[in-house]
This record gives structure tokens, C-alpha cells and sequence, in this order.
């Protein structure tokens, strides 16, 4: 009876010793891929080592808060190896490792992805990364990972671009719209006055003034935050009638900016005797300021 069993016996031991083998493997290989999963997807892994520096503080607080680091961070397999041996040693890593690159950042921006803002198409885009062929980490990396103000960061390349008094505290892109599709990284005037507008001391010009040209056409704010010399386009030997007469040579004593018209009570300045002649009419009806007008009553 026992002779009997026995072969039957063996073959359940087997059957039992198959069985482990094959759930051992099946734990090794969920072991496995969750491991290979967290080294490669979980920004816990990044922490183990990133776990006092401020890297992972400020990119908690970033627009890319909800984007794994790996998703931006690739490394080559030698690296991972590398990286895993010391990991699993306990130890720190040494130098620089996964390196962020253009296609990391086109993956999400410059797709249709509307979760992120496109750049593909942007003067932004044209100018910096086609035009300087300047890699995206060039302007971004700093403020992803470190404190660093906006406007050191555009000053790494633009240097001694300052802003100016009035400017100083405005970000560089709230005057240069980095994802415009317009030709240039200037502002337009609609841009510029959409702005001041709406400042304590508005700054209003009407639709009808003869010139329509860009602010920065008079204004400079990267050199000193000055203005350009009304000479500098209305040359002396150009100006006409009352113009050429004695007192009337300084522009900003007659025009006040923005206005380009003068007034009476700017007229009453200078010629305050004259208050009350024909107070009815503007001054320029009778006194001519351009040419073929009669420059006196």
C-alpha cells in the first residue's frame, strides 16, 4: 500500500515544489516592477537624496507641482545604475545626473495640450530658443527648483537692462509678452496704454492725436528710463510759423506729453497780458504754428 502511494506522494511534492518556484518568481517580479517603478516615476526616489535641499520645497510650491520629476529629468541606464548602486548603498550622489532637454519641455509645450501653455508658435519661443538657440533650462531651469527673481534671471543675458524708476518692480514679461503671436517682443501701444491707463496718475491719449506710433518710439526704459529728445524727430529747420520765434523753442513749455495740442492757459504762461484778448478764440486761430498759416493776426 505504501509502494503504491509513493510515486503519488512525489508527484504532489513536485507539483507543491512547482507551484512555490512559480509564485516566488511571480513575487519577485511584482517586487521587481514596483521597485523599477518607484525608481523611475516617484519623486520619493528624488527625495531620499533632495530631502533638505530646497529643490523639492519649491517645486511643491511651482506650476509643475502635479508632473513627476522624471517626466522632465531622463537618465541614461548607466546613471540609473549608478544612481541605484549608491541608493542602495546608502550614500549620497556625486555631479550632475538627468538632465533636462528640449524634448522634455516640448512633450507638453509645444503640443495641444491644453493643460499647458503652447510656445511653439509664440515670438517668445521664436526669438529665444529658434532665433539664440537657447535651451529652454537657460531662462526656466533657475526659477524651477531655485529662489531666484524673475527679473535676475532675464538679466543673466540682458545685462544692464534696467527697467528704470517707474518700472522696476514690474516683471520683464509685463511688458514683453513672451507668448504673443505678434512679430516682436516689444509691447504695442495698446499694450503699453492698457497699462497706465490704469495707474494712479493715468496716462490718456486721445484717438484722434496726429501720431499713433509706439510708446517706446519717445520712451526708453532700458536706457535709464529716459526720453528721447523731441529734436531728435522734429529737427529745428522742419518747424514752422511761430514755431522759429524766440521762447517758443523748448517742445515740453508749450505741449504738455501726450497732448501734442497746446492750450490757452499754456499761451497765458508766458503771456499773461494776454489773458484777455478775444478770450472767444483759441490762440492758434490767429498765431500760426505750422506752415502756410499766418503766424499773426
Amino acid at each position: 500500500m505504501t509502494a503504491q502511494h509513493a510515486p503519488s506522494s512525489r508527484r504532489l511534492v513536485r507539483y507543491a515544489f512547482r507551484g512555490a518556484l512559480i509564485l516566488t518568481a511571480v513575487a519577485v517580479a511584482v517586487a521587481f516592477v514596483s521597485f523599477r517603478s518607484y525608481v523611475e516615476t516617484s519623486p520619493r526616489f528624488c527625495a531620499t537624496c533632495h530631502v533638505v535641499a530646497p529643490e523639492i520645497a519649491i517645486w511643491t510650491e511651482s506650476e509643475h507641482r502635479a508632473v513627476r520629476c522624471q517626466q522632465c529629468h531622463h537618465q541614461s541606464l548607466e546613471d540609473g545604475l549608478r544612481i541605484l548602486k549608491v541608493y542602495l548603498a546608502g550614500g549620497s550622489v556625486a555631479g550632475g545626473h538627468a538632465a533636462v532637454n528640449l524634448a522634455s519641455c516640448a512633450a507638453c509645450h509645444a503640443t495641444h495640450d491644453t493643460r499647458w501653455p503652447s510656445v511653439a508658435n509664440s515670438v517668445g519661443h521664436r526669438v529665444h530658443a529658434e532665433k539664440a538657440k537657447l535651451e529652454c533650462t537657460a531662462c526656466h531651469g533657475r526659477q524651477m527648483h531655485f529662489n531666484r527673481p524673475p527679473r535676475s534671471t532675464c538679466l543673466t543675458c540682458h545685462e544692464g537692462k534696467s527697467a528704470g524708476t517707474a518700472h522696476e518692480e514690474a516683471h520683464c514679461l509685463a511688458c514683453h509678452n513672451f507668448l504673443s503671436t505678434g512679430q516682436e517682443l516689444k509691447p504695442t501701444r495698446a499694450e503699453c496704454l492698457g497699462c497706465h491707463e490704469r495707474q494712479e496718475r493715468p496716462v490718456v491719449v486721445s484717438s484722434s492725436a496726429p501720431m499713433q506710433f509706439s510708446c517706446y518710439a519717445c520712451h526708453r526704459p532700458h536706457q535709464g528710463g529716459g526720453v528721447v529728445a523731441c529734436g531728435d524727430c522734429h529737427q529745428p529747420r522742419d518747424l514752422a510759423g511761430l514755431h522759429s520765434t524766440g521762447g517758443h523753442q523748448d517742445c515740453a513749455t508749450c505741449h504738455e506729453p501726450h497732448d501734442w495740442y497746446s492750450t490757452k492757459a499754456q499761451c497765458f504762461a508766458c503771456h499773461k497780458d494776454k489773458a484777455s484778448h478775444h478770450p472767444e478764440k483759441n490762440c492758434s486761430e490767429c498765431h500760426g504754428f505750422e506752415a502756410g498759416l499766418r503766424t499773426g493776426p
